[in-house]
């Protein structure tokens, strides 16, 4: 082995290496604290670290997978930040709903009020505005709690007052079909599982419930949080593959459950901890997957350096 071939080695292990560390390492949790209007983030073992870009008037957050975090403002804006929470663009907006982001950095907005789906094009500076995308009522949409994407790529909205999870195409938001019923003016947050399945929170209830990602059937509940789910239940897989719920306005906390089972495991996030007051959507950040990523580009890179000595 030569000198540079041996330098290429280390240099490609060492590579390897920080992927592999940084991939080992746990995601902080940011976390909407509604009635305080702020952004809040906790490290891996749910202890505050402190303020999220120093947002207030909060309303929504989500990420879009590329390290981008949007977050909507009661003050009038929907803001792009870096996930240190630096801000990189924003566009000013009476919409303040939960939030969906695609990888193509266009962020989804729900109207609880006017019933429809707003979206917007971060990939472009200034961002655009595109209207509507899912249209005021359509498929029966009915006080839009929150949305998400499905492995399909189609979009998933709890509409919370007619009690249904509602499915829509992803690329052009016409309705496709009822897909869940998770019954009572309950549902609320909702995601998809490592196993393609789908969890929705369900207040009326207290439950987070499960469903067959591809036919909707109920498969029963899953986790039972520990608190009364009066309001902003959200449900989100970590990237230690448990599953983590946001409290109500009455526990201000944020538990965490087996990802397989959904045994109840720990309270994450202490009542009120940093301030936290009556938390809503949260995401992890760094996302899940990048450092499998970066990993998988650094050995590309090694192996393109050989090619090219070779």
């Amino acid at each position: 082995m030569t000198r540079f071939s041996s330098a290429l080695a280390f240099t490609a292990s060492l590579l390897i290496g920080v992927c592999l560390a940084t991939s080992s390492v746990a995601s902080d949790l940011v976390v909407v604290s509604n009635n305080t209007g702020k952004v809040l983030r906790y490290g891996p073992t749910g202890a505050f670290i402190g303020e999220f870009a120093g947002i207030s008037g909060a309303r929504g957050i989500a990420d879009d997978g590329a390290g981008h975090v949007y977050v909507s403002s009661a003050n009038g804006s929907l803001a792009k930040y870096d996930e240190d929470g630096g801000l990189l663009d924003f566009v000013a907006t009476s919409l303040f709903g939960s939030l969906a982001a695609d990888s193509n950095q266009i962020v989804y907005v729900t109207s609880f009020f006017d019933d429809s789906i707003s979206a917007f094009d971060f990939s472009v500076s200034p961002p655009l505005s595109l209207g509507a995308f899912v249209a005021s009522g359509s498929g029966g949409l009915d006080g839009p709690t929150a949305m998400t994407f499905g492995p399909d790529e189609d979009l998933y909205v709890s509409s919370r007052i007619s009690g249904q999870v509602l499915h829509y195409s992803g690329s052009s938001g016409a309705f496709l079909e009822v897909f869940a019923t998770p019954g009572g003016n309950g549902p609320q947050g909702l995601t998809f599982g490592p196993g393609g399945d789908l969890f929705v929170a369900n207040n009326s209830t207290d439950l987070v419930v499960r469903f067959d990602g591809t036919t909707g059937a109920a498969l029963g509940a899953f986790a039972t949080p520990t608190f009364d789910a009066t309001d902003g239940m959200t449900p989100v897989f970590g990237p230690d593959g448990d599953l983590y719920v946001s409290g109500s306005y009455t526990s201000d906390s944020i538990e965490r459950f087996d990802g397989t089972t959904g045994g109840f495991i720990e309270v994450f996030v202490s009542s009120g901890s940093g301030g936290l007051d009556f938390p809503t959507q949260f995401i992890f950040v760094p996302e899940p997957g990048r450092a499998a990523g970066e990993l998988v580009a650094a050995a590309g890179l090694a192996a393109a350096a050989r090619r090219r000595r070779n």
